[in-house]
């Protein structure tokens, strides 16, 4: 009987084979993100923005956007204080409230035949110039230009932007000086308008 270590029963090794490390399972790779997809994208508008404008009896909201004279985002109205007549844009966007999902009030109602802008200073009794729709925007979006305040105001004399969508189109309803032919309307009113010097 000997005295030395326990014998095992499994065979050596062979030579030939050498023994290696199992090397680990490469790791399923995570599902990339479609392009373009990040948070930010998919909120809805209404996530984003809530409902800004909104119009009584039907799911629509909209928001605007004023743009200057150099094409920059402004806060707001701006009257421009100078010779010449400085005109903004103002990019009007519309939304299903219900959805987030942008849409064109002229394709989701039959009613609206036409959006309009128009601005009046009741304490005064006069609007301004008569802004220009530009239809080849994209969906849910309006560019309105041509967009002049004539003068400063107060909280006596108060700026009123009416948003309108209108049962008439632009050119049987040209003179938009008058609140005919109105399917729905969103009125605003700006105290104090920024006062630019230029």
């Amino acid at each position: 009987m000997s005295c030395g270590a326990p014998i095992s029963n499994e065979a050596p090794p062979s030579q030939s084979e050498p023994v290696t490390a199992k090397k680990n399972e490469d790791p399923k790779p995570e599902p990339k993100p479609s392009p373009g997809a990040t948070a930010e994208t998919e909120k809805t508008l209404t996530e984003k923005y809530g409902c800004p404008l909104e119009f009584d009896g039907i799911d629509l909201c909209a928001r605007i956007e004023w743009v200057d004279n150099k094409g920059e985002i402004a806060k707001g109205p701006i009257y421009f204080d100078s010779e010449e007549e400085i005109t903004m844009v103002a990019r009007l966007q519309f939304w299903k409230k219900t959805e987030g999902k942008a849409l064109n009030p002229r394709i989701e109602f039959e009613e609206v035949k036409f959006v309009n802008l128009k601005l009046f200073m009741p304490s005064h009794g006069h609007g301004s110039n008569v802004p220009t729709p530009d239809w080849k925007a994209s969906e849910g979006l309006f560019l309105i230009k041509n967009i002049l305040f004539s003068m400063p105001s107060s909280a006596r004399h108060p700026w009123h932007v009416k948003v309108q969508l209108k049962k008439a189109d632009f050119e049987e309803d040209y003179s938009n000086a008058t609140d005919a032919n109105i399917w729905k309307q969103v009125d605003l009113s700006f105290s104090g308008i920024e006062r630019r010097k230029n």
